[in-house]
């Protein structure tokens, strides 16, 4: 994480920590900012499933307007499957918690920032604003607007 990160997150609340993945809320904005960690490298589908699962379950206790994710340390592949199964399970969550606006920044390993691209091609996410960053603050601009 940057310095500009990391001060901003001092002025946030942290609603989730999990081995994979940290998700802070700026209340006062309504945006979501998570972070996948380096460890993400040995997640199983399983846990990556669990994971998406609880972070889903918050938008149910928090109104937002969009979220931000750092995958930049994120290294996990979501097969064709497991994209499905976001679309279909995942995102009416998001869109039933208000949510509008995905920003991304993406990790630098091809296949997966692939994946995570066709997770939001699917039909269902199509109804989100959904971009993808190579720059921390271009995202962060772009989804507090």
């Amino acid at each position: 994480m940057t310095n500009s990160s990391i001060t901003n997150i001092k002025k946030q609340q942290q609603v989730l920590q999990l081995p994979f993945l940290k998700v802070y809320l700026n209340e006062e904005q309504q945006i979501f900012e998570g972070f996948w960690k380096k460890e993400s490298r040995e997640m199983k589908d399983d846990e990556f499933m669990t994971h998406l699962e609880a972070f889903a379950d918050l938008f149910s206790q928090h109104k937002v307007r969009g979220f931000y994710v750092d995958t930049r340390q994120y290294h996990a592949i979501m097969s064709v499957e497991i994209q499905a199964w976001h679309d279909e399970h995942i995102i009416p969550k998001y869109i039933q918690g208000g949510v509008e606006k995905i920003a991304f920044v993406m990790t630098e390993d091809f296949i997966p920032a692939l994946t995570i691209e066709q997770a939001f091609d699917e039909p269902k996410a199509q109804v989100l604003q959904t971009r993808f960053f190579k720059e921390e603050a271009q995202a962060k601009q772009w989804i507090y607007k």
